[in-house]
């Protein structure tokens, strides 16, 4: 499943603090999929303004479940690429 993911600096988690492995690398989850609780978590394109931060990515996530709202946890899930297109002057403007 596709989805998006922001990230602090340098790929990491601004909640658990994760740092997440390089684009085409899996970062996996020990415990099943559970919103908020475990899980490689990602966004659906209808929620992304609640959880802005400063690095924007696309994402698969293996087995992706829509557990909430616009947000889909999988056991593991790897990063594909950087949106380029988010950037300070994106989140400027957005501002």
């Amino acid at each position: 499943m596709q989805a998006l993911k922001f990230l602090r600096p340098g790929r990491v988690a601004p909640f658990t603090k994760v740092t997440w492995p390089e684009p085409g690398e899996w970062l996996e989850s020990d415990s099943p999929p559970e919103l908020c609780r475990a899980g490689v978590h990602a966004l659906l394109p209808d929620v992304l303004a609640t959880w802005i931060s400063e690095e924007l990515w696309r994402v698969e996530l293996d087995g992706g479940e829509l557990l909430a709202p616009g947000i889909v946890v999988g056991r593991r899930g790897r990063l594909v690429a950087r949106v380029e297109e988010w950037n300070d002057g994106a989140a400027r403007e957005f501002a």
